[in-house]
């Protein structure tokens, strides 16, 4: 079965990029993730 949806490999690309430059921002404290908590269902 084909799932409906396959996301390309320029948008998985992109999607890799951004959390990379997301990652970078929290790490030099470009933005401030101290008060981030993760979702409960999510983990």
């Amino acid at each position: 079965m084909i799932p409906a949806f396959l996301p390309s490999r320029s948008t998985i690309a992109r999607l890799v990029e951004y959390r990379q430059a997301l990652i970078t921002c929290a790490v030099t404290g470009e933005i401030d993730v101290r008060a981030w908590q993760a979702d409960k269902e999510a983990a």
